[in-house]
């Protein structure tokens, strides 16, 4: 996860902050705030300054907004693809169930940033981090992976922590993502965990909604 993504539209936002304070400055002490030059001068710079600076956050701003639309796009083309047989091969069966397990066992790694301990309060990290991983996701297979790895996450986090059991779906078609239909069971109710990964990336849910619809 690459944090320095998201912090490119920072240094173009406090710039125009820095220069629609200048004026402001002058005018409560000019004698301190930039005496080499008149308050006129002051206020055509910060204003210039202002809207420049202003301009350059403002459309990266938008840039990284629609990135993040086209990675939610890709997602949600993702899941809407899922198309597991009815009558699943077994060996496509455990071999969906080790990559699971395997995901599992690197949230460490994949996930560090939230300290990924698969506790119930580490996915309220993981909601504030999201965004990042939106950054990430430019091709349909950088969507599939950070999919895969937020999705069993929450399913590994409710299987240790609210009673579920991973049920193994597998998908062919998806090849090394085959897992990707794979459910979480408990008596005779069903979630989708990458349905549920896929509406925290939309911002259409929250971990804390979620983890009460397990209850």
């Amino acid at each position: 996860m690459d944090s320095e993504k998201i912090k490119r539209v920072a240094p173009a936002a406090v710039l125009a902050l820095l220069f629609a304070l200048a004026a402001l400055l002058n005018r409560l002490d000019p004698r301190l705030f930039f005496p080499d030059f008149t308050p006129q001068e002051v206020a055509a710079l910060s204003g210039a300054g202002t809207l420049l600076f202003g301009a350059w956050a403002w459309g990266k701003a938008r840039a990284l907004k629609a990135r993040r639309r086209e990675a939610c796009r890709r997602i949600e083309a993702i899941l809407q693809k899922r198309n597991p047989p009815a009558q699943a091969d077994e060996n496509e069966v455990m071999l969906a169930g080790r990559v699971v397990a395997r995901l599992a066992r690197n949230a460490d790694e994949d996930l560090r940033e939230i300290e990924a301990d698969f506790s119930l309060e580490s996915l309220g990290r993981l909601d504030a981090w999201l965004p990042l991983l939106l950054d990430e996701i430019q091709t349909e297979e950088d969507a599939l992976i950070r999919l895969g790895v937020v999705g069993t996450y929450l399913g590994e986090v409710l299987c240790r922590h609210r009673g579920w059991r991973w049920f193994f779906k597998p998908d062919p078609a998806l090849r090394q993502f085959s897992y990707l239909p794979s459910r979480l069971r408990r008596g005779e109710r069903e979630l989708d965990p990458y349905a549920w990964a896929g509406e925290l990336f939309n911002r259409r849910k929250r971990a804390a909604a979620l983890l009460g619809e397990a209850q």
